[in-house]
């Protein structure tokens, strides 16, 4: 077998010898580019991954570099996509407005719905819309613009987050809230800025940036749109200004956030981050601190995207908020990464260089190209549609729109 083997190395030898030299006689730069070729082949042959990834990047860079309308140049068209994510949410608000008894959303996954379903419309008001306000107000757990995560009536379990997507869905309703409703939401902030997760839990170690993050943003958005009297509307700048104050002071180093940043087991949430930042962009867009926090998170797009059901906090221990009232909430939420991270990355995409825009573009058009992502329609979960359609939507908005 050596000997065979000798054979054909001397053979190999013999073929390969002229070119070689031939090479050898040429000029410097010459056997300059044969070695690059060389080398990209090596690298196609045994990395082909890796050749794949900076091929796309190399040219999602260009794409940049060579597109002056100054919109996203965007690889993907999910029409279809969001036609079916489309049809099978307003099935399921059409049912939570209708009669029947039995229905497949809750307030919370209502208000993500609406907001998905309307995003980008700017047409009359659709015809689920006044069933679905009163069916999502009939399930208050009280004299109170507040709601259970499970909807029944007299809990204390109010969960405030979904005041904030119920805020945002009625922004997009062109619905208005009362002035003893905004009064409540106000009375909730603490001194410092933040709000709880859950309205009896005010403990500072509780200071939750996930509620913070969502109620900044609906308070910011029904303001924007006036659907807030003008008597409460200097009340809630104020709020929404202290609310972004506590924001960035509680960023981490590497410029994320943690679900509480006051609890020394918080991990950092990309999901969580992705929603700050968001928030921060609607609600206070000329800030001074946002151009570099913007920069952050594009250097910070590595890596393969992830899946569309993907979580944030998989395989960590829910933390449990008892602090002085003694009574346990766990805190069960589940974060989706994809969603908010699409949005933080084409709301920064304007604040970044050629390179980061770059590689914006490339982990959008992957992001969005994913089969998880194509056939998210034949999830049975409205909530995780519901949120994936409003971050495609919204992608799609800016990616046209431009810088």
């Amino acid at each position: 077998m050596e000997y065979i083997l000798n054979k054909f190395m001397q053979l190999a030898d013999s073929v390969l010898a002229p070119g070689w030299a031939w090479v050898m006689a040429r000029s410097w730069m010459f056997r300059a580019c044969v070695l690059a070729s060389g080398g990209v082949i090596f690298l196609a042959w045994y990395m082909p991954e890796i050749v794949w990834e900076k091929t796309r990047l190399g040219i999602s860079t260009f794409q940049v570099a060579t597109n002056y309308q100054g919109h996203i140049p965007l690889d993907t068209n999910l029409s279809s996509t969001t036609k079916r994510l489309e049809k099978t949410l307003m099935a399921d608000l059409t049912n939570f407005a209708g009669p029947d008894q039995f229905v497949r959303l809750v307030p919370w996954s209502a208000a993500q719905a609406i907001v998905a379903v309307e995003e980008g419309k700017q047409g009359t008001r659709p015809d689920y819309a006044q069933g679905a306000i009163s069916r999502i107000r009939s399930n208050e757990t009280g004299e109170c613009f507040c709601w259970a995560e499970i909807p029944r009536k007299g809990t204390d379990e109010v969960a405030m987050i979904i005041a904030g997507w119920v805020m945002l869905a009625f922004s997009h309703l062109r619905e208005t809230i009362s002035d003893s409703e905004i009064a409540y939401i106000l009375g909730l902030q603490q001194a410092e800025g933040w709000w709880p997760i859950f309205g009896d839990k005010t403990d500072e170690a509780f200071a939750s940036t996930y509620s913070t993050a969502w109620i900044v943003l609906g308070l910011a958005e029904m303001s924007r749109r006036e659907l807030i009297s003008a008597t409460m509307r200097p009340k809630v700048e104020v709020a929404v200004d202290r609310g972004v104050s506590w924001l960035y002071r509680t960023r981490t180093d590497s410029q994320k956030w943690k679900p509480y940043p006051n609890m020394a087991d918080s991990h950092e949430s990309y999901s969580i981050s992705g929603l700050v930042l968001h928030t921060l962009h609607v609600a206070d867009p000329s800030g001074s601190g946002l151009r570099d926090l913007d920069r952050s998170w594009l250097s910070g797009l590595r890596g393969v995207p992830p899946e569309f059901k993907a979580k944030d906090d998989e395989g960590q221990q829910r933390p449990e908020l008892r602090g002085s009232s003694n009574i346990p909430r766990i805190d069960t939420f589940v974060q989706l990464k994809l969603p908010w991270m699409l949005i933080a990355t084409v709301d920064a995409y304007s604040n970044g260089n050629i390179l980061q825009k770059g590689r914006a573009l490339d982990w959008i058009n992957v992001a969005l190209s994913k089969q998880s992502v194509l056939t998210a329609d034949a999830n049975t979960e409205s909530w995780k549609r519901a949120e994936l359609l409003y971050a495609i939507k919204y992608v799609r908005t800016l990616a046209a729109k431009g810088s």
